[in-house]
Formats: structure tokens, sequence, C-alpha cells
């Protein structure tokens, strides 16, 4: 016989002894409802050598020894199957549980956390970081699980990837069905964060609607809401509206929700975010009003403030870049480039004082260069650590296959050359 074939067999009897019960002494009653109580036998000296939570919990005050130095224990906050699932891996190594059912798995990690069994912890950890369609599928659930479960560290793989994938993809998680039942720390903890990638205004609406889900407001004409039902939202944003920053919107998108904003905060307050829009308003899709303060300030030093407008000359998205549209800007001077990238919370751009010139079916700007964001923290909250800043470039644009290739250079000798898929690109013409 092989050493896989005696553990195999040392596993079997063991099981037999699970199943028979033969000269136990202990009684566990488990579960909480009548209908759902359930008795297991089982034996102490196998249960204190296997599980650290036993080795305690049959030597305290938690026991009752009755007959026959029977002893008596209630598990009343697991439910018979799990408890069943945990036993017969105590006593064989051997786990089995339904891998289709995402809440037998996560009753079964929280209650082999108690119990201090980090083998099952671990393995199902590496089962569902295997099967990434169950996070997809259930990150509600799971994420839920992780801030109810905030002081424990023993879910740090799969917690540590479910937040880079909010963080990533927010979208993920507040598109979900069941995203009424996100809690409410959750919540906070993700919304609260510098590095989820979504805009502030995408933010709101999302946290919006998750208030309304939790309220018994049906409507969602905002118009026709009677008093009760924005006291009733109120109460329901009450520690999640503080961390929205109304003021990293555009002036549109709050002037767009303004009746609602002003229903839920306070008057003054409200007038604070009013005037805290700079007054020259920007046409765009990708920047809002402060974007465009902060990056002219950074451009000119501080000396750049007299903007009187940011006309939009040029906007087109990944599915209909064409280069005759960029050649209708030649000799243009004085812009301002914005570029979200596709499918990345990035955004490059750059300012061109010059004019444009055609060369070779390209685009050349002198003296231009880049910004590039990676956070949240591109809103009215700009620091150095915050881009990438390369000044003084020269750029060549050219197009093929609605991809844009940037050749820059620094200097007559220094170049670099990339290639971006845009989402939306967008040039101003700043006018003083």
């Amino acid at each position: 016989m092989t050493k896989n074939d005696l553990l195999h067999s040392l596993s079997n009897s063991l099981g037999q002894l699970y199943e028979t019960g033969d000269d136990h002494n202990v009684i566990i009653e488990v579960g909480k409802d009548l209908n759902d109580l359930k008795t297991f036998k089982a034996h102490s000296y196998i249960l204190r050598a296997r599980s650290t939570y036993f080795k305690s919990a049959l030597s305290n005050n938690w026991v009752i020894i009755k007959d026959n130095s029977i002893i008596y224990f209630n598990k009343p906050n697991i439910s018979p199957l799990i408890f069943d699932i945990i036993l017969r891996y105590i006593y064989t190594g051997n786990i089995n549980f339904d891998k289709d059912n995402i809440t037998q798995i996560i009753d079964l990690m929280i209650a082999a956390d108690e119990m201090g069994l980090l083998e099952i912890i671990n393995y199902i950890q590496n089962y569902i970081l295997e099967n990434s369609g169950i996070i997809k599928k259930d990150i509600v659930l799971l994420y839920n699980t992780f801030v109810k479960m905030h002081p424990s560290q023993h879910f740090g793989k799969l917690k540590k990837k479910i937040e880079k994938l909010l963080f990533n993809n927010p979208q993920l998680l507040f598109n979900m069905n069941d995203v009424y039942t996100l809690e409410e720390s959750g919540i906070i903890s993700l919304i609260n964060s510098e590095h989820i990638k979504m805009r502030e205004f995408d933010i709101w609406k999302r946290v919006l609607e998750w208030g309304i889900s939790r309220t018994n407001i049906i409507s969602r004409e905002f118009s026709t809401w009677t008093k009760e039902e924005f006291i009733e939202l109120n109460d329901s944003l009450r520690n999640v509206l503080p961390l929205i920053r109304f003021q990293e919107m555009s002036l549109k998108q709050f002037q767009d929700d303004s009746i609602i904003i002003s229903s839920l905060v306070d008057s003054e307050v409200f007038k604070e975010l009013l005037l805290s829009f700079p007054p020259t308003p920007v046409d765009s899709m990708i920047i809002t009003e402060k974007n465009a303060t902060n990056l002219l300030s950074m451009i000119c030093n501080g000396d750049f403030c007299c903007v009187d407008s940011f006309n939009l000359l040029f906007r087109q998205n990944k599915n209909s870049l064409n280069f005759h549209e960029f050649t209708t800007l030649e000799n243009t001077n004085n812009t301002m480039i914005v570029c979200k990238l596709d499918r990345k919370f990035e955004i490059i751009g750059g300012y061109c004082p010059g004019r444009w010139k055609i060369n070779e079916r390209k685009l050349v700007l002198d003296e231009c260069f880049t910004i590039r964001f990676r956070n949240r923290n591109f809103g009215c909250h700009l620091k150095l650590d915050d881009f990438e800043f390369d000044n003084k470039e020269l750029w060549e644009f050219g197009l093929d296959n609605n991809k844009i290739h940037i050749t820059t250079a620094v200097t007559s000798t220094r170049s670099r050359s990339f290639e971006i898929i845009p989402e939306t690109l967008e040039i101003f013409k700043l006018e003083k």
C-alpha cells in the first residue's frame, strides 16, 4: 500500500467512527430554531486535537457535564448542515460542500473562521479565486461578508482581490440587482477610498439609487415626492451623504440634480457649494470646471487665471475618430487637449500655446506637455502625486483603426512613442 492508501484507510475508519458515534463523550446541540435543531455525537479528544476552538471551548464554562461524564455543548449560531460539513472534515480531513451554493460557501467560511480551521478557509479562498465567475456573480454578498468580518485576518487574499476589483470597476457592484442589500459600512468603505475609479457624479447617482432602494419610495420623479419621502431618503443617506464630493462635479451636473441635493443638504451648505463652482463653464464629457481651472493654474504656474471661455472645437469617441476632422484645427493656437482612455480610469491631456501644424498626416503640437491622472483625486484635490508631468513636450498625433499614435519629444535627441485607445477625445480653444 502507498502512503496515500494508508491515509485514505485512516480517514475512512475515522469517518465510520463519526457516523456511528461509538464511545462518544460529547453531545452537541446545533441550531437555534426548533425545526432546525440537530444533535451530534462526537469525541472530545478528536475535537481538541483538530481544533483550537474546541480545545478551549471544551475546557471552560461553555459546557455542561452530566451523567457518565458526557459533555453537553450548545452551538446555536451555526446551521446543522454547516456543522456536519465541519465535523466530517475534523474526523476525516475531507471537505465536501455544494460549490454552486454561495450562501453555503460563505456560511462555511464564517464557521471555519470562528473555529480556527484555517485549512478550510484557505481551501475555499483558493476555490473562489480560481473560479472568478463566482466573485462577479455574487460580489455583493461576498463584499458584505468581508465588511461584517472586518476584524478577521484570515480572508486576506480574497478580500484583497475583491477590493481591487471594486476599486478598478465599481460598476460591478452598483449594477447588481441586489445592490440594495449592500451594507452601509460597505458602501462607506468603498466611496471613502481615494482609489475608486469612478467619477464623482457617477458615484453620487449610484449612492442615490442605493439610498432610494432602501426606502419605500416608488417614484424616481423627485418633483412628485412628498416631504415625508425626502425625509425618509435623508435618513437612508445620513451617514453616506457627507462623503460625496459635490464640488467635484461639473456645474451642469450639479444644477441638473439641484432639486434633490438641496433637499438633502443644509441650505447654507448648498449655497456654499453653488458658490464653489468656477464662473467659466466647460462643455466637456471628461473634465469639470474645477479640473480645467486647476489644470490651467498648474500649466502657467498660477498666472493663467483670466480665461474667459473654453470653446469646444472638437469631440469624438473611439468609434468616430477621423483624421480629416483633425486637419481643420491647423494653425489653431492656445488649445487644451483632454483624452479619456478606453476601459481605464485614466485621462491624459496637454496644453499647446503654439499653433497646430499638419505634417505627413500627423498633427504636430509645439511646446505641449501632458498630464496623466490615475485616481479620484483629479478633481479639486490635485497633488503632484496624482499625475505624471512632462514639460514642453512635442506631440505628434496619428490615427489608425480608431487608435491614436503619439510621439513625444522633449529634446531633439530624446523621444518616446505610445499608442492609446481613446474613449472620448476633446480639444478646446482657450479664450482670454
